[in-house]
């Protein structure tokens, strides 16, 4: 277990030092920062209790049981910091805090009335106080843990959606990486629980449990560092929330003149902005931006972002993600059948027409054609 929890241990606290010298560091960054050092700290624990540092065994032994919870909380309150939900830190956010004080707060009742819980479930099944004490929190934790899991993935699928509505690409702003990793503490969770069963079969030990549950907890701080470090920011929110009190109260008043126009005008008007921005598409071929996002193009049009948005909606029966991404089919077309480009590889080309994702690329075409790309060039002779 020494080995296990000292890589942990040197990896969380590299983790450390990169972040503080990253010079501009934003809020998800600051909050990554706090939580590897709460891993550092954590995995300081079964180091100090396997070499037989008395302290620890005697005065710190079962802290890592509340820590377990924290990083769940850690975990999710991430998560709405890197999808934007939560930009600075509030006073309101220590209310986070309540599961792992709650696990703590158990554990001291158990402490204090071990007598009155033998009494009730007879404890002598459970071998001693302290499986009793693994047990309760086990089962604390996988409910905190499924439920924070939960809300996580709700978030992570709202962010999806916002995504195809706000931007043009999906390439480092998908979160995929959080969501498999959301999966890590509910599997060691939901395996603690039956790793119970052994104990109590006598099947495994305490020791081996340790060293199973700390080399998860270790992989977990390796596999958040490196990818919370690696994410960049996202402007998904950005660009929905640049619309000010003075936009937002425009747009209103003009939805109500809207509303008072006669159908055949106000159908004009949507026909006339669909004609401006299908030139615009065809003349300026902004798809060729590999970042494009709609308030970008919106500001190009003089249009709002939500108005565009409505717009494509409504006329064309795409979100903003397929409305560009259709184009950039198009213009691969067109360089994939010229002779000119028979010496770049399909994926230059695909970089050439806007995407920067390969897997964007060939996912598109494969639904807009029913072909694979090498397919479709090789049908055309040069």
């Amino acid at each position: 277990m020494q080995a296990i929890s000292s890589i942990g241990i040197f990896v969380s606290v590299l983790y450390v030092i990169l972040l503080i010298k990253k010079k501009q560091k934003s809020f998800p960054d600051k909050v990554l920062l706090v939580w590897m050092m709460i891993f550092a700290i954590h995995l300081v624990l079964p180091f100090m209790i396997s070499i037989g540092n008395q302290f620890f065994i005697e005065k710190v032994n079962g802290l890592d049981l509340g820590l377990a919870t924290l990083h769940i909380t850690l975990l999710y309150y991430y998560s709405l910091s890197v999808t934007n939900n939560i930009t600075r830190f509030k006073y309101a956010h220590l209310l986070y805090l309540i599961p792992t004080i709650f696990i703590y707060i158990f554990q001291g009742i158990l402490d204090s009335n071990v007598k009155l819980f033998e009494d009730f479930i007879e404890l002598y099944l459970f071998n001693n106080k302290q499986l009793f004490h693994l047990v309760g929190v086990v089962f604390l934790n996988l409910i905190f843990c499924l439920y924070f899991c939960e809300k996580l993935f709700k978030i992570l699928s709202d962010h999806r959606k916002s995504i195809k509505v706000n931007l043009s690409y999906n390439k480092d702003v998908d979160l995929i990486w959080l969501k498999n990793l959301a999966i890590i503490p509910l599997v060691m969770t939901v395996i603690a629980v039956f790793f119970l069963f052994g104990l109590f079969k006598g099947i495994l030990n305490r020791t081996t449990l340790d060293y199973i549950y700390f080399s998860f907890f270790s992989v977990f701080a390796v596999m958040q560092g490196y990818w919370g470090i690696k994410q960049k920011h996202i402007l998904v929110f950005d660009i929905e929330n640049k619309n000010t009190s003075d936009d937002k109260l425009k747009e209103a008043t003009s939805k109500k003149a809207e509303n008072c126009k006669p159908v055949n005008e106000l159908e004009s008007a949507q026909n006339k902005e669909t004609k401006l921005l299908l030139d615009f598409m065809s003349n300026e071929k902004p798809f060729l931006d590999p970042e494009l996002s709609i308030g970008t193009l919106s500001n190009k049009l003089g249009l709002h972002s939500h108005q565009l948005s409505k717009n494509i909606n409504r006329h064309f029966n795409k979100n903003f993600f397929e409305f560009i991404n259709e184009y950039r089919i198009e213009e691969f077309k067109k360089l994939a059948v010229d002779p000119k480009n028979k010496h770049i590889s399909i994926l230059g080309l695909a970089m050439d027409a806007g995407f920067n994702s390969k897997a964007t690329f060939n996912r598109f075409f494969k639904n807009s054609t029913g072909l694979t790309p090498s397919v479709f060039r090789e049908s055309y002779k040069f």
